[in-house]
């Protein structure tokens, strides 16, 4: 989601710009949130979700599955708990409470202690799933305007009768179906191409990805313009 967000905001082109913009914004509104909830923290506070830190009392999205949430903070005893998430597009809230710390007994000696902190979460086939869905719906669109530009072009022709224009206004509405279509045609070679390049990345993140969920991403035109379908198992 973040390489999405990233190649929408660099795009130069504002047509093409405005539309990775408004498929992104649909994709996030998918990704599930979670909130760890805290009021009046301590200062000093640290939260961690299994191996990285997160922000305390700002959702952050995160990927299907179980997280361990750790809460720290000097003179208070640590928090932790497990959060399951499964819910497409929803915000998970852990609301959390600190107890004082305890005094802890003098040991007879010093006590070596191991702890192994679990790797980090991989979030590829997130990424993945929002860049298929953006190739999906980009490639779709562009096959869209390919039909409309055969129809200018085919509508030119007829104007015309095929021949020679019979007068100058007939020649000017040929000329500016020709035009039409030739602008949609432009839209549509960049909007494949732009969604098959989205598509690979998504494929290519997918493959690379540890295998945990199972999802495909189709893209294809309707009768009345373009739909993406996402099916699988998460």
């Amino acid at each position: 989601m973040v390489h999405a967000r990233l190649g929408a905001a660099s795009d130069t082109n504002a047509t093409r710009k405005a539309t990775a913009v408004d498929l992104v914004q649909k994709v996030t509104l998918r990704v599930p949130k979670l909130l760890v909830q805290l009021t009046d923290p301590p200062a000093g506070v640290e939260v961690r979700l299994d191996a990285r830190t997160i922000a305390l009392n700002t959702p952050v999205e995160v990927d299907f599955g179980d997280y361990t949430v750790v809460v720290k903070a000097e003179g208070f005893a640590n928090f932790k708990n497990t959060v399951h998430i499964a819910d497409e597009g929803r915000t998970t809230t852990l609301v959390i409470t600190l107890l004082p710390e305890q005094p802890v007994a003098p040991s007879p000696g010093p006590v070596a202690t191991a702890t192994t902190e679990a790797p980090p979460r991989s979030h590829r086939k997130l990424y993945a799933i929002g860049a298929l869905a953006t190739g999906g719906v980009a490639v779709a669109t562009g096959l869209v305007f390919g039909g409309l530009a055969r129809s200018a072009w085919h509508d030119a022709q007829a104007v015309c009768g095929g021949t020679t224009c019979g007068t100058q206004a007939d020649l000017d509405r040929a000329n500016s179906l020709r035009n039409t279509a030739n602008g949609r045609a432009t839209i549509s070679t960049v909007l494949v191409i732009a969604g098959s390049a989205a598509a690979i990345t998504g494929v290519a993140l997918w493959v690379t990805a540890p295998s945990e969920h199972s999802v495909a991403v189709a893209a294809h035109p309707t009768g009345d313009g373009a739909a993406v379908t996402l099916s699988g198992r998460f």
